[in-house]
This record gives C-alpha cells, sequence and structure tokens, in this order.
C-alpha cells in the first residue's frame, strides 16, 4: 500500500527512491509567519527530528531501525521518517494569523482555514493510487473523508386524497319529557308528576289527556278496555286482557288523566245530570278506579220525585218499564237486589253498559254554552240481550260443574246425620 493512500496497489511498487514522486504541495503560500501571542519571537516549533536519544540509540541520524526505508512520498532522503515520537506527517501547518496573507484569506486571529488540497491530493506518479478526497465544510478545517455517498432520491407513491368529510350530523329535537323522563305518563304511583285543579288547567291552557284503559273502543280495535254492566257492582267490571272469572284490578291506580288533576266532572247525553269524580289521594290525583268506583255510587242514588215528573212522556214511559225489567227475573239485570223505589241507573233504560271517558268540546258547548275545563264525556250503550233459556243452560252448567267438583259424602257421616235426625225426633215435643 503507498503511504497515505487507502487503497491497495494495483501493481508492485519500486522500492528504491529513484523516481520518488514530488512533495506535496504546500498548504500555505509563502511568507511570514505570525507568532501566536505570548510566544518567543524565535520560536520554530515542535522538533521536527527524532530526539537524540533516539538516533544514539539506532546509530543513525534518522533515528530509526536499521533497514526501515524513508517513505518516497514524504520529505527527501536524509530526512526523519513519522515515528512515535515525531508529528503526524500528513498534518496540516497552522493557518497564519495576525498579519496579511497574500491570497483571498482574510486577517485576523480567526482567519478562515486553507482550501483543501486538489482532487486526487497528490500529483500522480507512474505507480500512484489515488489518493484521499479533501473536503471540508464552509468555514471549517479540512478533513480526511471517504468518496463522498450521493443519497439516491427516493420517490414516494403520490398520497391518495382524504375520504370525504361526513355531513354534519342533524340533532335530534327531543322535548324535555322524552329526554329525561322515562316513566310512563300513565304510570302508577305517587310522585310521577304534579296534581293540578282545574282552575290552574284552565289557566296554563293544558289539554287533558285521558287514560287508554276509560277511552272508548272501536270495533276492531283489539288494545286493553274495560266491560262493565253499571247495573252491577263495580266486582263485576272486568279487564278485557284479563281471564273472564277475574275481577278487574289491574290498573286500578293509575291516574285517569295526564295531567293529573284533583277532580273531574263526567256529562253524558243519557242522563241529564253532572257527576262529579273527586281525587282519593290528593298525591295521585283522580285514578280510573275513583272514575269507576264513584261512578257506581252515583248510579245507585235514589231519584226524587220531581226529577221523574220532569222528564218528558216519551222517557217517562222508559224509565217506568227499566225499572220493572231490572228488578225482575230476567238474564242480565240485578233483580230485586235493586230495592223499592227508583234509582238513577233506572233511567240509562237500556244503556247500561260502561262505553268509557272522552274529551267532547262540542257536547260542554253546546249544554253550558262555554268550555269548562276538567269535563268529560260518559258514554253509555245497549246492553246486549240475553235469551233466557241461554242463561238457564249456563247455569245448569255451573250447578253440574259444582256436583262434579264437591266431594260425595261417607257412610260414615250418612249415620252420623241419620242418628243425629233420630235424637231431634225424639227430643221433639208431641
Amino acid at each position: 500500500m503507498a503511504p497515505g493512500s487507502y487503497y491497495m496497489p494495483t501493481v508492485q511498487l519500486p522500492d528504491g527512491t529513484a523516481h520518488a514522486p514530488a512533495a506535496p504541495p504546500q498548504a500555505h503560500p509563502p511568507g511570514a509567519q505570525h507568532h501566536p501571542p505570548n510566544v518567543s519571537a524565535d520560536w520554530t516549533g515542535p522538533p521536527s527530528g527524532p530526539p537524540p536519544q533516539a538516533a544514539a540509540a539506532y546509530g543513525n541520524p534518522y533515528g530509526v531501525p536499521p533497514g526501515m526505508m524513508a517513505s518516497p512520498w514524504g520529505a527527501p532522503m536524509g530526512a526523519p521518517m513519522a515515528t512515535p515520537y515525531t508529528g503526524y506527517a500528513f498534518s496540516q501547518p497552522l493557518p497564519p494569523t495576525g498579519h496579511a496573507a497574500p491570497g483571498p484569506y482574510a486577517p485576523g486571529p480567526y482567519a478562515p482555514p486553507p482550501p483543501a488540497h486538489p482532487p486526487h491530493g497528490f500529483p500522480q506518479g507512474p505507480y500512484a493510487t489515488p489518493a484521499p478526497q479533501f473536503a471540508a465544510m464552509p468555514g471549517q478545517y479540512p478533513m480526511y473523508a471517504t468518496p463522498a455517498f450521493v443519497p439516491v432520491q427516493m420517490y414516494a407513491p403520490p398520497a391518495a386524497p382524504p375520504p370525504p368529510a361526513a355531513p354534519p350530523r342533524r340533532p335530534e329535537r327531543l322535548t324535555r319529557a322524552e329526554r329525561y323522563d322515562k316513566v310512563g305518563r300513565f304510570a302508577a304511583g305517587q310522585h310521577y308528576g304534579p296534581v293540578l285543579e282545574p282552575m290552574l288547567i284552565k289557566a296554563v291552557g293544558a289539554k287533558l289527556e285521558v287514560n287508554p284503559l276509560l277511552l272508548p273502543v272501536g270495533d276492531e280495535e283489539e288494545r286493553p278496555h274495560l266491560r262493565w254492566n253499571m247495573l252491577f257492582s263495580t266486582a263485576h267490571c272486568h279487564r278485557s286482557t284479563d281471564p273472564s272469572h277475574r275481577s278487574w284490578s289491574n290498573g286500578r291506580q293509575e291516574p285517569a288523566t295526564f295531567p293529573r288533576v284533583t277532580e273531574l266532572r263526567l256529562i253524558s247525553q243519557s242522563v241529564p245530570w253532572i257527576l262529579d269524580v273527586h281525587a282519593t289521594s290528593a298525591a295521585a290525583g283522580v285514578t280510573c278506579g275513583d272514575v269507576i268506583e264513584q261512578l257506581s255510587e252515583h248510579l245507585q242514588r235514589r231519584l226524587r220525585k220531581e226529577d221523574y215528573e220532569g222528564a218528558g212522556g216519551t222517557k217517562r214511559r222508559a224509565i217506568r218499564d227499566a225499572y220493572h225489567h231490572n228488578r225482575s227475573r230476567s238474564a242480565g239485570v240485578p233483580g230485586g237486589q235493586l230495592g223499592d223505589g227508583l234509582k238513577a241507573l233506572d233511567w240509562l233504560g237500556m244503556q247500561t253498559m260502561f262505553g268509557g271517558v272522552q274529551s267532547s268540546d262540542a257536547l260542554v258547548a253546546d249544554r253550558f254554552g262555554a268550555q269548562l275545563p276538567c269535563m268529560l264525556e260518559l258514554l253509555c250503550i245497549e246492553r246486549p240481550l240475553v235469551d233466557d233459556d241461554f242463561e238457564e243452560s249456563r247455569n245448569a252448567r255451573r250447578r253440574s260443574r259444582h256436583m262434579s267438583t264437591s266431594r260425595p259424602p261417607s257412610r260414615s257421616d250418612g249415620y252420623a246425620s241419620s242418628g243425629s235426625r233420630e235424637s231431634r225426633d225424639h227430643q221433639r215435643p208431641e
């Protein structure tokens, strides 16, 4: 390998110095050198030759072992080679400072460094290999470097266009009750809403909604509703979704209206009176059970003679016929348990079935000439006719079913009963 080269020679280098290449070019042009401050003017720098001890040890002026040859790229023969006791053979001298120097170098203690060596460093000989490149950043000292690495330009694929922005979500317009109130409007119990008086309903302009259980039902509608012949007590009231043998209990404590009210007033085309319904619980308001129970109480009350005589002739005949039929042994009527005396239920005639409760502004305006709060219409529909033979056959089936489920008397019970009869016969006075 040639001295100062990073590449291996391709041919055998000569071992003589007959054709040694010239020395490297001077790093600085000739001229006066400025010494650093606080340094003597006759100071020439560190010694460039070997120390006297090395020269005396090896017996030659070069201070190297015998047989070692000087580098052909170094100084001429007779100059010492680079040893551990000398400076680096290829080190650059310090740049001039203080005084002006020829060339493009600016004076001053912080003068810029000299330019780097030309490409491939030194003059080329017949057997030389390229010298290392000397590269330097602007404003810095030159330094040894390997051939510059030129990065390959990498081309990234074009970025995909961003997806289209989603349209803004349309806000849902929900009422406060839909957002926060998860309890049904007609939930049974207290503390599920305010209980308002009729005058307050009028003041705030609230519109009453009737509980669906009390609303009239159509011919093809199959929602839960009440079936009740108002001639009988409320124990005969039946909910359409319950078994036929069960009396109405589910929904009795539900509020009759929304918002809840302290009282209701019922009017009907079948009776000329106003039926008042008051809440049995001020905290719960009027319930469905209050409507049915108090309606039954109104119909069971006795009428005055003036009420009967105030009706027209046709109406009085219909009331008289209904009075006798309701106290007969016919099917679908209470019979003699109604007792003597005209009652309000006799005024209904054949329209004794509960038809529901609904709002009717037209009827209220026609009856009173103005709109009154908390006033609803009571619908009374005609009861279906029940054949006496059908009723008798149904009673027979009930008796036979009762006889089949009853326990037959045992023989011991027969003996005991016969003995008791004989004892009673002996005790009977003659």
